[in-house]
């Protein structure tokens, strides 16, 4: 039989596959399974078998999908389900992509809050419900012309990967690992780390890994593109956040990066100048830059309330960081006024305030607003930072 392609899996498809996948999804979830699932992420067209015998060998062969091979049963039935909602959410977000297209915006956003109910980590609704719920009650709310602008802008491959790899394998998947290995050992594990990209070996990242932290800030001075992109593909299911300074991103630099869909730049601007926007525009490249702030920087915020970026009129999210020169007290006044904005916006920019937002997803993946985040005694994760005074000042000598 000739493969078609096929427009839910973007790619090659033997005949009657995609039916087999699906009736196997659902089969091994609803009665357990015995066998083991290889999925084959180097393959360029998808297809399935299923081997002869008392315990079968199922074969999924889809592109972009994590290889497994299990050895127990609760663990093959946890990455069954964790790659079936995968499937599930890639179909969501490439539907939900094309309505926005089409100007459809409420449709496609409940379509999204739909998917994000049944994958919730967490029973505490959040700051981001509050958003998407006014966004449904609101047919002209800012952040319309926002997601617009995104599916506009940016490569749908860097989009749905980069996208999909942070809130399904980090915050959904990985928040799962972090949840089963606090009810293992009582300690909850950070959902990121940081980095100074120099100190890096790839081999540092796979026990963290293991425990679900998928997350990772690189940070650095300049890029080598080459073992960026050999990280990007060690470890696919990972999100990568490239922290650069704003002059060293280039043209050059990110055509060599081209195809590393689950890595974001993130550029460190100073005095909200962001030379690399059209640069990054035109490379349709998933991007939020780190606006380092001094305390002049913060006072003119702090009176004008004006975030918006001059250098990048459409920018859809900026990330505000006061250096240490600010006193805690107009640091805290700026979080504040920065979670009022979001909930009431006037422009379609979400700001963000990494010292206010990363403690939120942190009580998003635990439920429990006293959590402590540490990394066990048995593990020496050096030279992996957790997020904190000690990596907003790596990000400070950079910029």
């Amino acid at each position: 039989m000739v493969p078609f392609h096929d427009e839910l899996f973007g790619t090659e498809v033997q005949p009657g596959c995609r039916y087999r996948i699906f009736q196997l999804f659902f089969s091994l979830i609803m009665r357990g399974f015995d066998g083991k699932i290889n999925h084959d992420r180097q393959g360029e067209s998808a297809a399935c078998r299923m081997s002869e015998g008392p315990f079968p060998e199922i074969v999924l062969h889809l592109p972009g999908v994590l290889q497994y091979s299990m050895d127990t049963k609760q663990e093959r039935a946890s990455a069954v389900r964790n790659q079936m909602n995968r499937l599930v959410v890639e179909i969501a977000v490439s539907k939900a992509i094309k309505e926005i297209s089409k100007g459809n915006m409420p449709r496609a956003l409940r379509r999204l809050v739909e998917i994000g109910g049944l994958l919730a980590p967490a029973d505490t609704p959040g700051e981001l419900s509050s958003i998407l719920q006014s966004m449904l009650g609101d047919d002209h709310h800012p952040y319309y012309t926002l997601a617009r602008h995104i599916v506009d802008s940016v490569d749908k491959r860097y989009l749905m990967g980069f996208g999909i790899n942070m809130g399904f394998e980090c915050l959904s998947c990985g928040g799962e690992t972090i949840r089963r290995q606090h009810a293992l050992t009582g300690r909850w594990l950070p959902w990121m780390m940081g980095v100074h990209l120099p100190l890096l070996q790839p081999e540092m990242l796979r026990v963290p890994m293991s425990l679900g932290i998928m997350t990772y800030l690189l940070a650095a001075e300049k890029a080598s593109a080459p073992e960026l992109a050999a990280l990007c593909r060690a470890f696919p299911n990972a999100a990568f956040l490239l922290a650069l300074p704003d002059q060293n991103i280039t043209s050059a630099l990110l055509r060599e990066l081209e195809g590393t869909v689950n890595l974001a730049v993130f550029p460190l601007c100073r005095h909200r100048a962001f030379a690399s926007a059209p640069l990054l525009r035109n490379a349709g490249r998933f991007y939020i830059p780190f606006f380092l702030l001094d305390e002049a920087d913060t006072d003119r915020l702090l009176e004008t309330a004006d975030f918006l970026c001059p250098d990048d009129p459409d920018l859809p999210c900026a990330l505000f960081l006061p250096d240490s020169s600010v006193p805690g007290e107009k640091a805290d006044a700026l979080a504040s006024l920065i979670a009022r904005i979001r909930l009431a916006p006037t422009h379609p920019l979400i700001p963000g305030f990494p010292a206010m937002d990363i403690p939120g997803i942190e009580q998003q993946i635990t439920g429990d607003p006293r959590a402590r985040f540490s990394i066990p005694e048995a593990y020496d994760f050096s030279p992996l930072l957790l997020p904190g005074q000690e990596l907003t000042l790596l990000l400070e000598s950079l910029a």
